[in-house]
């Protein structure tokens, strides 16, 4: 099943970054992580949204995977600096991991294929990598708080694909695509009005 609204948020969310980095090139050039991460998610939603059989999900995944690592490395470099909360990052692991073991694994998917298995328990550690690294305890009230946004809204949308996948939970799964989309346009806006408030 196509989605034209994909390729439209997708491409113009990694076309705004690139002419960003025209704009403001000084140290702009790791937005590159994210155009990558952009274009990559559109070619995972592309595999998650076929029809074919459950390899193509592990693609999908695949292309997630990489493009949740490029944000990760994103906000590592220009977010927490390298430097995360360890904290949180156990806040938010444990339970996803207690969902992962406890529910995830006993649906009849992930016991039958354990590729697929192992592709969603290492793309569950990489968002909540993703999720403590785009925190910046030190900077207060700042706009990377809307980069945090949108990688929560990922995070949210992430469960409901899983929920409705693996467990047939479709009560939200209406808020899946949506949330997706959000979070794509906060972090680009996170980023765009960092340059343009910063540079003035």
């Amino acid at each position: 099943m196509k989605r034209p609204m994909t390729l439209v948020i997708e491409f113009s969310c990694a076309a705004i970054c690139i002419l960003l980095m025209f704009i403001f090139p000084a140290g702009n050039r790791k937005l590159l992580l994210l155009v990558a991460a952009f274009i990559l998610s559109y070619i995972g939603d592309r595999f998650l949204s076929s029809r074919g059989n459950s390899m193509y999900f592990v693609y999908g995944i695949g292309f997630y995977f990489i493009a949740h690592a490029c944000f990760l490395l994103y906000a590592l470099i220009a977010i927490s600096k390298g430097r995360f909360s360890w904290p949180l990052l156990a806040a938010v692991t444990f339970p996803y991991l207690i969902f992962y073991f406890v529910a995830l694994t006993r649906t009849p998917l992930l016991k039958e294929n354990s590729v697929l298995a192992a592709a969603v328990l290492l793309y569950v550690l990489i968002s909540c990598f993703s999720m403590a690294a785009s925190v910046d305890f030190r900077g207060g009230l700042s706009l990377s708080l809307i980069f945090t946004a949108g990688i929560f809204c990922l995070l949210v949308s992430d469960t409901l694909i899983a929920l409705g996948r693996f467990l047939q939970n479709r009560r939200f799964y209406f808020m899946m695509m949506p949330l997706f989309y959000t979070s794509h346009i906060l972090i680009v806006l996170s980023v765009t009005l960092k340059n343009i408030l910063h540079r003035n």
